[in-house]
């Protein structure tokens, strides 16, 4: 008998976004734009600026100066700054002491129906926050997410290359 066969998977799936992270301090998609915008980077740069206000969707603009050729590397460099200090911004916010107390809280009544009931079930939960809110709070819990190793309490999560995820991915369905 395989380690697959003896681990079932939970029926419901748990797909979060900007909105399940809001009440925490995390950023709608506006407000990450927002947030980016009025970094010093923008100001600096008139041609990041430009792109912002062109078009509202920052991961499409971020997608185009980091492949773009033609843009300079100092430009291309500014804006990954812009949108890292961003993040991080939110990140303190939600790392406030009401935020962090309140999402774990959260976590473990709600997300943690999603993770499996026992050792021997696998549950899923997707984020697409990009915020760490559920996994920071997981951290706490006895949640588990593959390739995620921090210890309550340590920050910041360090997130699996694409070599750990093979790793990882290999041995999902062992015990």
């Amino acid at each position: 008998m395989t380690a697959a066969s003896q681990i079932s998977v939970r029926e419901a799936v748990l797909l979060t976004g900007a909105g399940f992270s809001r009440p925490f301090g995390g950023y709608l998609a506006s407000e990450i734009w927002a947030a980016i915008f009025r970094q010093k980077e923008v100001r600096t740069f008139p041609v990041l600026r430009s792109r912002l206000l062109d078009e509202m969707n920052f991961e499409a603009v971020y997608e185009d100066v980091a492949t773009s050729h033609s843009c300079p590397a100092d430009v291309q460099d500014g804006l990954r700054e812009a949108i890292w200090r961003s993040y991080h911004q939110m990140y303190i916010e939600m790392s406030a002491p009401s935020n962090q107390n309140a999402a774990t809280q959260l976590c473990a009544q709600f997300v943690k129906r999603f993770a499996g009931r026992s050792r021997t079930e696998r549950g899923f939960v997707f984020t697409l926050n990009q915020d760490l809110l559920i996994e920071s709070a997981a951290a706490a819990l006895a949640i588990q997410f593959p390739g995620i190793t921090a210890a309550a309490g340590a920050q910041p999560i360090k997130l699996p290359d694409h070599t750990e995820v093979a790793t990882i991915a290999d041995s999902f369905w062992k015990s």
